[in-house]
């Protein structure tokens, strides 16, 4: 009768999302198909879809719950859960036309959809299924009445934000891990968190989930986007301070920057590299001993950008700004 799906914001207003439902084995018969789009208006969160008439089914037989979307480049359908820990093939199934496939299958892994499906035996009042008429008169007997107080909990189902999971991991392990949590507060809009435990010359990748909580369960959403929206993830490479005597011996000018950036140093340098702000090395060079170099900036998208120079002292890490 209902299903509640989580619909990516970029989707909503732009696309259209469709409720299918099968059964039988593999999802061999389609039995209803209904465009609920008009239904879909909260985006990054749980939208509870009624279907505009029951979808019956036989109870004997696989019962497969799907949604179909459909929109624009750039633009995202269904969220998954984070990571499970194990791997349920039932609930990572996606099918592009060509059969159905797991999304483990492209390196996707522990992960399942955000929908859900509500089954019941009763629609608006009225009780489905097939009954035989019973005319059998039951022998006369003596009824008697009896009371009892009945007790009602009322518990909301109404989910509300109680906080926000930090996980990261860094060079030498694939998979992040929960780091710290951060409560939500009333009328708080905006958050920050430092990471007091990075290390010079160490490179951090950090996710930020948010959490809702109700009186009887809670659930987590996926991870956030960065500010550019490129990624579901930020990088970090803490920078040597300023009052290091290794960075004090080498200068990158200008900077800000937009075509070229100098490279000195009055002690040899070794090897250059030059990462993005997603960790995603752009250039790189053996430089030999040399105490100058020029590195070509013209092709670069703006943003701030990390460089790392090896040099007889020591790794020396500066940040270039490049304004295009």
């Amino acid at each position: 009768t209902k299903i509640s799906v989580f619909i990516d914001s970029r989707l909503v207003g732009v696309g259209t999302v469709s409720a299918k439902i099968w059964q039988g084995a593999n999802a061999s018969t389609l039995i209803y198909e209904e465009d609920v789009t008009s239904q879909i208006v909260i985006g990054d969160d749980f939208n509870e879809v009624t279907l505009a008439s029951p979808a019956m089914f036989d109870n004997t037989q696989e019962l497969w719950i799907g949604v179909n979307t459909a929109g624009p480049a750039d633009t995202y359908g269904v969220g998954i859960t984070t990571d499970m820990g194990s791997w349920n093939p039932n609930a990572d199934l996606m099918n592009n036309g060509s059969g159905w496939e797991h999304i483990q299958d492209y390196g996707i892994s522990n992960r399942a959809w955000l929908l859900r499906g509500f089954v019941t035996t009763a629609y608006q009042g009225v009780v489905l299924g097939s009954y035989t008429d019973n005319t059998t008169l039951i022998g006369g007997g003596q009824l008697t009445a009896t009371s009892a107080d009945v007790t009602i909990s009322n518990v909301s189902s109404d989910r509300a934000i109680s906080g926000f999971n930090v996980y990261r991991r860094t060079d030498d392990v694939s998979d992040y891990e929960l780091f710290a949590t951060v409560p939500a507060e009333a009328g708080v809009e905006a958050y920050t968190f430092l990471d007091e435990t990075t290390v010079i010359g160490g490179s951090y990748w950090y996710q930020v989930t948010c959490v809702w909580e109700s009186e009887t369960d809670f659930c987590e959403s996926a991870p956030g986007w960065n500010v550019p929206m490129t990624e579901d993830f930020v990088y970090v490479i803490p920078v040597l301070d300023v009052n290091n005597p290794e960075a004090g011996e080498l200068n990158v000018y200008p900077n800000p920057a937009k075509d070229k950036v100098n490279v000195t140093s009055n002690v040899a340098m070794n090897h250059i590299s030059v990462m993005n702000y997603v960790g995603q090395v752009v250039y790189t060079s053996t430089l030999a001993g040399a105490n100058a170099v020029e590195l070509n900036t013209s092709s670069y998208e703006a943003g701030v950008y990390v460089v790392q120079i090896n040099t007889v002292n020591g790794l020396v890490t500066k940040r270039v700004v490049i304004s295009q």
